[in-house]
């Protein structure tokens, strides 16, 4: 139950500040488990917009549809499952392999949870000014 409060935190985070890039966002995210993770996700979905809305209040006129789909029918789906798992292991198990097979199709890591930030952006990670090193981040535990 932790793990899903912690990755319904990750999703509303993720969306709080990025919707404001478009005038329309489809958010499509994977069809899995029963009706009360589908409706967790969404409602973390919805805080996030609603973040968002309030973060950009200029920016209400963004149009935000959250959708579900089976994986198997989102090629793009499957695709960002891939990354985000080898994200996620690197910072689980400290295994870097998976990441470094998709160094370079990911911009932009930002650490949202790492406590020993010492200056502002030493949390964000990219390609070219900071690369992603698992040793560089505060551990999750």
């Amino acid at each position: 139950m932790l793990f899903l409060r912690f990755y319904d935190d990750l999703v509303s985070n993720l969306f709080m500040s990025q919707l404001h890039l478009s005038h329309e966002n489809t958010i499509t995210f994977a069809r899995r488990g029963n009706k009360a993770k589908q409706q967790s996700l969404r409602s973390a979905v919805e805080l996030g917009v609603a973040k968002f809305r309030k973060k950009y209040a200029g920016a209400t006129s963004t149009k935000v549809n959250i959708e579900t789909s089976q994986p198997a029918q989102e090629t793009v789906l499957q695709a960002a499952d891939y990354v985000l798992w080898a994200v996620q292991r690197a910072f689980e198990k400290g295994e870097m392999r998976y990441f470094e097979y998709m160094r370079d199709k990911i911009e932009l890591i930002l650490d949202i949870y790492d406590y020993k930030v010492k200056k502002i952006g030493s949390n964000y990670y990219d390609r070219s000014k900071n690369p992603f090193d698992i040793k560089k981040a505060s551990p999750l535990s």
